[in-house]
């Protein structure tokens, strides 16, 4: 799957998709490529969960990548990969991979008042997310959960304070 959005002048995006949930076997392979104008904003969200644990579902063998490429003004802010191949359990349960979490999310704002949003949330992160700025305007965060249910909880009031608006109905808890 390959994503290729332009913003173009004062535009905003919020891309705000629902987890993408990984299932035992899976196969999926996605890339997002993010040009902005100078004068553009874009909130990036992409939730993952391995395996629903409320259904009992469990992910022994899968094969997951996602890579993001930002440019601003045409020059490249931000990129990232994430990789996740074969004994996909065995890996999450690693501590410098997930530390036992089934759920993640990244997210990445970009616009002038990056720095400001930062300092807001920064002392409302839970214990297993961490933020900074890549760059002047440039604000990543990544947070990982136990289920589903627990990264929509931490995830909801990070983003609503990023996107200065609430989250649509449909990601209601």
């Amino acid at each position: 799957m390959n994503v290729d959005i332009q913003v173009k002048n004062e535009g905003k995006l919020a891309w705000l998709p629902q987890e993408t949930i990984i299932f035992d076997g899976a196969n999926l392979h996605r890339s997002l490529t993010l040009d902005l104008e100078p004068t553009s904003q874009a909130l990036v969200v992409e939730p993952v969960v391995f395996g629903r644990t409320a259904m009992g579902e469990a992910v022994c063998a899968a094969a997951f990548s996602d890579s993001w490429r930002v440019r601003r003004g045409g020059s490249l802010v931000y990129a990232d990969a994430t990789r996740i191949n074969g004994n996909v359990a065995g890996q999450l349960a690693n501590t410098a991979v997930a530390g036992g979490a089934i759920a993640m999310a990244a997210v990445l704002y970009v616009g002038r008042d990056a720095a400001a949003k930062l300092s807001v949330i920064k002392p409302a992160l839970p214990e297993t997310a961490g933020a900074g700025l890549v760059e002047d305007g440039v604000l990543f965060l990544r947070l990982l959960a136990q289920d589903g249910y627990e990264l929509r909880r931490g995830l909801i009031p990070l983003v609503e304070v990023l996107h200065a608006a609430p989250m649509p109905r449909v990601w209601r808890l």
